[in-house]
């Protein structure tokens, strides 16, 4: 069973957003900055990793030329 309001509908309209059209850009724009940080600080991480097997596989190939001798 369904109750209907006082306009005869059983669904109410929400309210538009709460804050201008401005703000929810600023507030994106700030969402999207956060990301990109997060992204960046990541990639570092990636980079350093990358980094560490380069090197890594760089002293197995010497050492390996090494033994072959």
């Amino acid at each position: 069973m369904t109750s209907l309001t006082d306009n005869g509908y059983r669904y109410t309209r929400l309210n538009d957003f709460p804050s201008s059209s401005t703000e929810f850009f600023a507030d994106t724009l700030q969402k999207q900055q956060i990301i990109l940080t997060d992204q960046d600080r990541d990639l570092e991480k990636v980079g350093d990793s990358v980094q560490r097997l380069k090197n890594m596989s760089s002293q197995i190939g010497t050492e390996l030329e090494e033994q072959s001798m």
